[in-house]
């Protein structure tokens, strides 16, 4: 309620519809105070005191009545929606709001518009010829404003970024040569509080995979970066989410860690992905005509080419549940997606009415990946390459412990059955007791480690490839002594394989070797795992390490510590 100051009798009264119009009321100071809740005390802690000795102010004899144990993501329903004048009902009523990004190339570093395409080296996984493949120019800046310009009118600040106009035109850069091509939306899964000792966290330590750093995420869908680096979609409301660019093969190569959130119907309109703003423009115009250079389509004046097709083309805003990216601006249309409709496994959707109708406000759709659900089933499936071949080239068939005889192919068992491992293979035992979690996936385990490379020994089975005695054959420790083949805490490794999955950090599946063998962008041994794989396949393994390696994003499947 707003309330009014009457400066004749000096003071405070509510707000009326008739009272709008008295000359002798105005609008009255703020009167009210503002707290954090301390999860940890059970108390308010002031940030701004209520004037007027409100009893308020008195926070250390304030105790909180309910202690809240779970962030919960409530149904729209159940949210109040005030509407503005800026409000879209429509899209109020789906429980959606808008966000678009003038141009995600527009970035900033710990200062404003560091001279370095998206952000300084080393902060970014992008290879040099990506980073190379990001045209630049040089723009200037009003210090005062905030405004850019093209040319310097006197007393303005050099900025070197990246040049829109140039990667916008088709004709410059072709859409294989853009480095961002998608957007990846995604939210945290709502936990108990662990702070609240009377409630068990229903999260086992295990389910988070090796890192847990990032907790169980779901993801909201995808959209398409335009030529321009616009980006304009619907994000459903009321939920915290978190930005990743990824490139042409759906990896992402620039994350975000701050959480944005829309309001029902609410249109929200950034720059770029920026550190703190400084208030400066946009370096992304908008057309400057009635057409982009070399393009094919009509568009008003100022708008990105995001807006544009969002304005035109129906559905064009709806977040997808597959990478499509249908760029209609050159004259002859360039098409990449990479579709769940090309697995063979369970597709990792919430609803199977999601596949045809990927919608928020009714199903609440989103993608929740599970190893063992998701992941183990691509190893484990049949998988027959080549017409009249009749060879199964099963990711198993390979990697496994069948034969304590045989080394299994990379050193690698991707079998992720505990049942059916072979104790009788003394070499992938000793790396499973010694290096692996038994309360994970055995097979993820191994895909986490560094493995030692394995051999045939002499008289059968296998043993490590370690440092021998030149006289025994036998392994040695590093003081010179002979030691069991077996003896892991004291061998000398010789030449061990890095492990598969990446760790910590921005951009898990550009670092993972995993990712990058069945991509085909590591050089393959024996095998060249790029073929062997759907793009369907390749796609979800990528977002599975992207998203943060979780044995399982699902509390419904999570284990009980």
């Amino acid at each position: 309620m707003v309330s009014l100051q009457n400066d004749e009798f000096n003071r405070r009264q509510d707000c009326c519809g008739e009272d709008r119009d008295n000359p002798n009321l105005k609008e009255a100071p703020p009167f009210y105070g503002i707290y954090i809740y301390d999860l940890g005390d059970r108390k308010l802690l002031p940030v701004v005191l209520p004037p007027e000795d409100d009893l308020r102010d008195s926070v250390d004899n304030i105790v909180a009545v309910v202690n809240p144990v779970a962030i919960v993501d409530r149904p729209y329903e159940q949210t109040p929606v005030i509407l503005t004048e800026n409000t879209d009902e429509l899209l109020a009523s789906f429980g959606v709001g808008v966000l678009h990004i003038r141009s995600v190339y527009d970035t900033q570093g710990t200062t404003p518009m560091v001279d370095t395409p998206l952000e300084p080296t080393g902060a970014t996984p992008l290879t040099q010829p990506q980073r190379d493949a990001i045209p630049m120019t040089t723009v200037y800046v009003d210090p005062s404003t905030g405004e850019v310009s093209n040319t310097n009118t006197g007393g303005m600040i050099p900025r070197t970024v990246a040049d829109i106009a140039r990667i916008a035109d088709p004709m410059q850069t072709p859409g294989n040569q853009r480095v961002a091509r998608f957007v990846r939306f995604a939210k945290r899964v709502p936990r108990i509080d662990n702070n609240d000792p009377s409630v068990a966290d229903p999260i086992n330590g295990d389910d988070l995979g090796r890192s847990g750093r990032y907790g169980m995420r779901e993801i909201l869908g995808y959209a398409p970066v335009e030529p321009d680096g616009s980006v304009y979609t619907q994000i459903p409301a009321n939920v915290p989410f978190t930005i990743e660019l990824l490139d042409g093969q759906g990896r992402a190569f620039m994350a975000f860690d701050s959480w944005l959130q829309v309001m029902p119907g609410e249109t929200r309109e950034c720059n770029g992905c920026h550190s703190p703003r400084d208030g400066q423009q946009s370096i992304n115009p908008g057309a400057t005509g009635s057409s982009f250079p070399n393009t094919n389509q009509i568009v008003s004046l100022g708008e990105t080419m995001a807006e544009a097709r969002a304005r035109k083309e129906a559905g064009y805003a709806n977040l997808d549940m597959d990478l499509i990216d249908n760029n209609n601006w050159p004259t002859i249309p360039e098409v990449t997606e990479y579709k769940y409709e090309e697995l063979t496994t369970p597709k990792p959707i919430n609803n199977v009415s999601c596949e045809t109708n990927w919608d928020w406000g009714n199903t609440k759709c989103r993608i929740t990946i599970t190893y063992e659900l998701h992941i183990q089933p691509i190893f484990d499936a049949s998988r027959v390459i080549l017409p009249g071949d009749t060879t199964d080239y099963r990711c198993t068939s390979c990697h496994n412990d069948d034969d304590p005889n045989v080394v299994p192919a990379g050193d690698l068992v991707l079998e992720g059955d505990p049942l059916g491992l072979n104790a009788m293979h003394v070499t992938v035992q000793a790396i499973r007791d010694n290096r692996t979690d038994p309360d994970r996936p055995p097979s993820y385990e191994m895909l986490s480690i560094t493995r030692p490379r394995m051999e045939v020994a002499p008289n059968g089975g296998t043993r490590f490839i370690v440092v021998r005695d030149p006289v025994t054959d036998m392994p040695i420790d590093i003081n010179g002594n002979i030691i069991g083949e077996t003896d892991f805490g004291n061998l000398q490794f010789i030449n061990q394989r890095g492990a598969l999955l990446s760790g910590n950090g921005v951009a898990r599946a550009k670092f993972s070797r995993l990712v990058g063998m069945i991509l085909g962008e590591i050089a393959p041994g024996t095998v060249d795992h790029s073929q062997l794989l759907t793009n369907g396949e390749k796609r979800l393994i990528t977002e599975w390490v992207d998203n943060g390696m979780q044995i399982t994003n699902d509390l419904n499947i999570a284990t009980t510590p």
